[in-house]
């Protein structure tokens, strides 16, 4: 019988439930909640999936402090030297005085500990992970997208696996690579997951407020493409030679200067070299914002003092070279320049990331997104990625990121690459608000592809198949939805579905003006649907296109199946949930 939190946590000599609870988000609790039930269940290999800002330290803490409690040493991974001392200071702080945190890393050896901290290089080392003797808690791995299947990461999770039989539980932001499911094939289930869109629609992630920033000068047209952790992307020194022109950094300037003066929070730029770092901080001095600029093999205390001073006030912004992407926390950051392009949506993510998180005073954030000439076969990524729809920008160029916008009943197209496998479909929210979290693609004449999402909160879905008077589940478990929507397309390209279907995202009629016969339908749909008129009055107001006028009128005419789906899934899961007390 598997146990649930409630229950483990009343036994002898723990801390009460309350005491690990106190002033964790509601996400957070159904992400412990959701990592704890997968671990009874026995499964070995997981992940979460929790965008930058939003406490996977705090709720990956909290699970190896419980289990600390009962007597199960852990350990946790961290992807550099530099942020050992962080994650256990912060693990530290969450666990209760009679749980030990130490450190594992060159002369300090506290491998005694109940919860043990080191980093990647220090672990992959068999006799140093030997010495730490047998984890039966977890070993939870931060950053976990950096697992591939012949890494370190790899390793050391198979070894605690089939060696020490602990459950492995992967923490990241990014979970998307270009290379497959690398993740997933070592850690192969998915326990929770929430996106830079859920949280700033629930009011956890600030707004954003994006720019596209073109410079003419910039031509990375005959830039060589590489792969590197399994994403393409461009080659270091290729794009470090475009971007390290003094023409390409005075526009770069010029676009970006206005909007740093009249932000009065620091501001971040992420540069392609350390000599194009150094010369944006140069030339953001000249043009009266003050700048500092840092890089890894930096001087510890040159580093340190500039990001005092950044913190602090004096400068306002700081370039920085592959420094701070992962695992740096200045909530205050409310600019963020992004002025070296990429194809990884792993680390666009981890740039844009670094702006979105919430703090006293700050409202926004502004992402200003450099962009040039590419090349002809390159897929570079912007904001459109992570926000998994079509953004178009108003007037003045600016696209705003907002809770009013992720709740309107607009059935946008959405522009699902990376993040979501590719898609060629217009996977779409369902616009209806007692149907939020659903998701749905018209595929076929007379089928629609729904992903329901699971009951206990965990931001995963199960695919079915609806038409106007019939549902049936596509799958057996409840997976992440861009795996979800890889799968389906998959499988619909194998039946040569997508190559004939008009349901495709790219054909030139979504965007043409609706027809007559499509708006009398939808006003027709109004009256005997929930909540259809105001689907039919934003329409007419807005000046819907086909496109998104044919979304809203599949999105009302399956509702009635999407709503049964819904209560079998839940009647499903209710039998689920009463077997696991």
């Amino acid at each position: 019988m598997m146990t649930t939190v409630e229950q483990t946590t009343s036994s002898a000599n723990a801390k009460p439930l309350a005491y690990y609870l106190e002033g964790m988000r509601d996400y957070q609790v159904d992400m412990l909640r959701a990592l704890w039930r997968d671990i009874a269940a026995g499964h070995r290999g997981i992940y979460a999936v929790l965008p930058t800002g939003c406490g996977k330290t705090r709720v990956g803490g909290t699970l190896l402090a419980m289990k600390a409690e009962l007597g199960h040493r852990s350990l946790w991974v961290v992807h550099t030297r530099e942020l050992v001392r962080q994650a256990a200071d912060a693990i530290a702080a969450i666990a209760p005085p009679s749980v030990r945190v130490g450190v594992v890393m060159a002369e300090s050896d506290e491998s005694d500990a109940d919860i043990v901290v080191g980093s990647i290089q220090t672990l992959r080392n068999p006799e140093r992970i030997a010495a730490c003797g047998m984890f039966t808690g977890a070993v939870v791995i931060d950053e976990c997208h950096h697992i591939r299947a012949d890494n370190g990461y790899a390793s050391l999770a198979i070894y605690a696996q089939e060696t020490m039989h602990c459950p492995v539980v992967g923490l990241t932001a990014t979970p998307f690579r270009a290379d497959g499911e690398a993740i997933e094939r070592v850690l192969p289930r998915c326990s929770f997951e929430r996106s830079i869109p859920d949280m700033i629609a629930a009011g956890w992630l600030v707004d954003l407020r994006y720019r596209a920033v073109e410079i003419p000068g910039l031509d990375l047209s005959d830039c060589k493409l590489v792969r590197r952790l399994g994403a393409q992307d461009f080659a270091d020194a290729d794009i470090a030679q475009r971007v390290e022109n003094a023409d390409v950094i005075s526009a770069t300037v010029d676009a970006t200067v206005e909007t740093l003066r009249d932000r009065p929070g620091p501001a971040l730029a992420f540069g392609a070299s350390v000599a194009h770092a150094r010369m944006l901080a140069d030339a953001y001095n000249r043009a009266g914002i003050r700048a500092g600029a840092i890089w890894g093999d930096m001087p510890r205390d040159e580093r340190d003092q500039i990001l005092e001073a950044w913190r602090l006030g004096p400068i306002k912004l700081v370039a920085n070279c592959a420094v701070l992407t992962e695992g740096f926390d200045y909530p205050a950051i409310e600019t963020v320049v992004i002025a070296r392009p990429t194809m990884s949506v792993g680390l666009y993510t981890q740039m844009v990331g670094r702006g979105t998180r919430i703090a006293d005073g700050k409202t926004d954030c502004v992402i200003l997104d450099i962009t040039g000439r590419m090349p002809a076969r390159a897929v570079p990524v912007h904001l459109d990625d992570l926000m998994g729809e079509e953004l178009s920008a108003e007037e003045d160029g600016e696209v705003v990121i907002d809770r009013k916008r992720l709740v309107s009943p607009r059935p946008q197209g959405h522009a699902l690459r990376d993040p979501f496998g590719r898609a060629r479909f217009s996977w779409t929210h369902h616009p209806v608000p007692a149907l939020t979290g659903v998701w749905y693609a018209p595929v076929a004449e007379r089928f629609t592809a729904v992903l329901i999402p699971d009951p206990w909160g965990r931001g995963l879905v199960m695919p079915w198949l609806v038409t106007s008077d019939s549902v049936q589940p596509a799958g057996s478990d409840w997976v992440p939805r861009r795996r979800a929507i890889a799968d389906i397309e998959a499988s619909l390209a194998r039946a040569h579905v997508a190559s004939k279907s008009l349901s495709r995202k790219d054909r030139a009629w979504r965007n043409l003006p609706p027809t007559d016969a499509q708006m009398s339908m939808l006003r027709r749909l109004s009256y005997v649907r929930a909540y259809g008129r105001e689907i039919y009055q934003a329409a007419a107001r807005e000046g819907w296109s086909r496109g998104d006028v044919s979304l809203a009128i599949d999105a009302l005419v399956i509702e009635p199946q999407v709503r049964k789906a819904l209560r079998m899934s839940q009647q499903d899961n209710g039998a689920q949930g009463g077997a696991e007390q």
